[in-house]
């Protein structure tokens, strides 16, 4: 839900970016494309620090409350916006009507948001135990960092449609 608002308010200000600047486009995409390999660099080079595991949750627990942070750490986060910054002038086509670009373009980043967390989910729950080694946890930094410098990267290289 979160990823969804803030994909909202970033294809506000866009449509009126590719409405009306081309040098404005390029900035973004070069910065946000350079952002992406700052972000690439920081992972690759972040501490190994073994994950703790909690045999139950706490008594308090809710599952309402788990998704109103995520909603929350996802609006709030400035990483997100600048990422979709970066992303969505990419798949846009100036010279269509952009309403329906965006639905589409939303739609695609929530589908794929869930499966990919989904993914993420099932994965850590059978590898958990590999992240209580610090050397484990430097090698899963550094591939993460280096596909973000690849992101950035090939980002850097598209062009705007006319």
């Amino acid at each position: 839900m979160g990823i969804l608002l803030q994909f909202c308010i970033v294809a506000i200000g866009l449509g009126a970016v590719l409405a009306t600047s081309e040098v404005a486009f390029n900035l973004l995409k070069w910065v946000g494309a350079a952002y992406l390999v700052y972000l690439g660099w920081l992972q690759f080079r972040t501490d190994a620090a073994p994950v703790a595991v909690e045999a139950e949750p706490p008594a308090d627990f809710r599952i309402r409350d788990l998704v109103l942070r995520g909603c929350l750490v996802n609006l709030i986060n400035p990483k997100g916006t600048v990422f979709l910054m970066a992303v969505v002038p990419q798949f846009l086509n100036p010279a269509a009507p952009l309403p329906m670009q965006y639905v589409i373009i939303a739609a695609t980043l929530c589908f794929t948001d869930l499966v990919a967390m989904g993914f993420y989910t099932t994965l850590a729950a059978r590898i958990l135990r590999l992240l209580r080694s610090p050397r484990h946890i430097r090698w899963l930094n550094r591939g993460f960092g280096a596909m973000f410098i690849l992101a950035g990267t090939v980002l850097a290289t598209f062009s705007r449609r006319a």
